[in-house]
């Protein structure tokens, strides 16, 4: 591996192992968002947040050194529909190699620190926060622009600990029902139904 002794170590999320080939998977990464990486041996499983070197090639990424340096036990124990639902919306709405460093960093704290969020209104405000990080808006407000500036601005941990606003739930529901369906491949998502949960 000394060739690759140049490289530096970063981190990544694992979003989908590929079923059709056992060393590809869909990462978002630190640096380069949402990319298709080939490893040499299948030993990820989605929610992973993983440390390694990168190789670009002409139409895909190489790892090497690849190591599980967390795994989501205690948010996935709590809601695993909830760390999937937002997995999913990575691997839907990050275009391939986009610049995602806030959309990791938010992916991070729920992989790391998820078990913090743990009614459904703060669920609500993280997808929000992470519908903004997309850049998604759909055309009917909802709720006032003051609240999405105020939320755009915050650290997730700030909004974890401050968030009490239970009236606002009814119009994040709707809202970011209406952020899904912007997706024109919203009809294949599978975890869709993460946001009618109840208590």
């Amino acid at each position: 591996m000394d060739r690759y002794k140049n490289n530096f170590v970063q981190q990544a999320i694992v979003l989908h192992v590929y079923t059709d080939d056992v060393h590809k998977v869909r990462l978002l990464d630190a640096h380069h968002g949402n990319i298709i990486c080939y490893v040499p041996k299948r030993e990820l499983f989605i929610g992973a947040v993983i440390e390694y070197q990168l190789i670009k090639k002409r139409r895909y990424y190489m790892a090497y050194e690849v190591h599980i340096v967390h795994v989501p036990f205690a948010i996935a124990k709590q809601d695993i529909l909830f760390v999937h639902h937002v997995l999913e919306l990575c691997f839907y709405f990050l275009t391939e190699e986009q610049e995602a460093q806030s959309v990791f960093a938010l992916v991070h704290y729920l992989c790391t620190h998820g078990d913090q969020i743990t009614d459904q209104l703060l669920k609500k405000i993280y997808l929000s926060k992470l519908f903004i990080l997309f850049g998604i808006y759909p055309e009917k407000p909802y709720i006032e622009h003051d609240y999405w500036q105020q939320l755009l601005g915050a650290s997730i941990d700030t909004i974890v600990i401050s968030c009490k606003d239970v009236a606002i739930e009814p119009a994040l529901t709707v809202w970011l029902r209406s952020c899904m369906q912007t997706h024109p491949l919203y009809n294949a998502f599978k975890t869709a139904h993460c946001i009618d949960q109840k208590e």
